[in-house]
């Protein structure tokens, strides 16, 4: 943090003095000013660990670039964080719960939720549990680019949780990638480049 900046309070800095990296802090405070965060919200996206799951599909220059100046958005997809953390509802993990209990919820705490769908929000989302690209991509009508799925958690996951999901991710990008090479084989063996 070079200069202070006049929209955030020192208890803002405060908070953003416990974030170790230079780099993630810089977001955070990029984020706290751009998405006019109070101090209470400002907290809660670093614990939550925006930065992290934003961060979770982007290249290295990307992820620069993405705490140089925030969240910068392209288009509408990007706007979807993939999970979103709803501990805010109240609901217990290890509760069972109907979904007209989370959408009483989530209604009864709006401006909480709106936060978490973060700024410029101007799209549907289907919050689903366990999210399936392809029974999404069937049960929503044909031809609409405005609605997207994501997954939801009550509460952040444990340590070996996180390592789980980043591991089932890299397996999955790994797994993209080589399909990707196979597909520019056969093609530049067909002559089509």
């Amino acid at each position: 943090m070079n200069a202070l900046r006049s929209e955030l309070t020192w208890t803002h800095y405060r908070i953003l003095l416990r974030v170790e990296t230079s780099e993630v802090r810089a977001f955070y405070e990029a984020e706290a000013v751009n998405a006019r965060w109070s101090t209470r919200e400002l907290e809660r996206q670093i614990n939550s660990l925006l930065f992290q799951r934003l961060a979770l599909s982007r290249d290295k220059a990307g992820v620069m670039a993405l705490a140089a100046k925030g969240h910068e958005i392209n288009e509408p997809g990007e706007l979807v964080k993939d999970p979103y953390v709803l501990e805010f509802t109240g609901i217990r993990q290890d509760e069972h719960f109907l979904e007209k209990d989370l959408e009483s919820a989530l209604i009864s705490k709006l401006r909480q939720f709106l936060l978490e769908l973060g700024k410029g929000f101007s799209l549907g989302i289907v919050l689903c549990s366990d999210k399936n690209d392809a029974v999404v991509r069937y049960t929503l009508p044909e031809g609409n680019d405005q609605i997207y799925a994501s997954r939801y958690k009550l509460y952040l996951p444990t340590e070996k949780e996180l390592a789980t999901e980043l591991l089932r991710e890299r397996k999955a990008l790994e797994m993209e990638a080589a399909l990707a090479g196979k597909t520019r084989k056969r093609r530049t063996r067909k002559g089509e480049a």
